[in-house]
């Protein structure tokens, strides 16, 4: 269950994100009363939604990786001091290797190391291979601009300068 949890949050809160924000445009364009499609409305809403949804799956990626890697992980415990030993899941010592709710969080794991430590990076390169000439020519598009979080300098100053940069050097 605390694999289950621990991997999925973040989808959860990225996905109830998503909808208010496709609702948020589909409610601003009733109100302007326009008549664009439909579609047009929800990519604005996923267009808003992508830089906050980077973010989070960037930060949460490392602890996440970590937590489905340690579920792998069975330590073992002895009893009685007779040489037996019982092995529990690392995660969650409640959770005995040997039972079937290891097997079926075993599994789920698996299934999730495809989603995070696999997909995530690869989702990155995807965007950033979308957005490359874009970022190449200076000529910034809706999706390099939601993608700047990934290939950016970080936060500029209001003279333009870099933030860290200035920290950095007590300017």
């Amino acid at each position: 269950m605390v694999v289950v949890l621990g991997s999925t949050w973040p989808l959860v809160a990225i996905a109830g994100c998503a909808v208010g924000f496709v609702g948020w445009e589909l409610l601003l364009a009733r109100r302007r009363g326009d008549s664009i499609a439909a579609r047009i409305v929800v990519l604005a809403g996923l267009q808003r939604i992508l830089p906050f949804a980077l973010g989070l799956t960037f930060l949460v990626l490392p602890s996440t990786s970590s937590r489905l890697f340690k579920t792998f992980r069975c330590d073992p415990f002895e009893y009685d001091g007779n040489g037996e030993r019982h092995y529990y899941m690392h995660a969650a010592l409640d959770v005995s290797c040997d039972s079937a709710e290891y097997t079926a969080t075993r599994g789920t794991a698996v299934a999730m190391l495809f989603l995070w430590p696999i997909g995530m990076p690869l989702l990155y390169v995807v965007l950033l291979w979308a957005s490359r000439d874009a970022i190449r020519t200076g000529m910034p598009t809706p999706l390099s601009e939601a993608t700047a979080f990934l290939w950016g300098d970080g936060p500029r100053t209001p003279s333009g300068g870099n933030r860290s940069r200035c920290a950095a050097s007590w300017c």
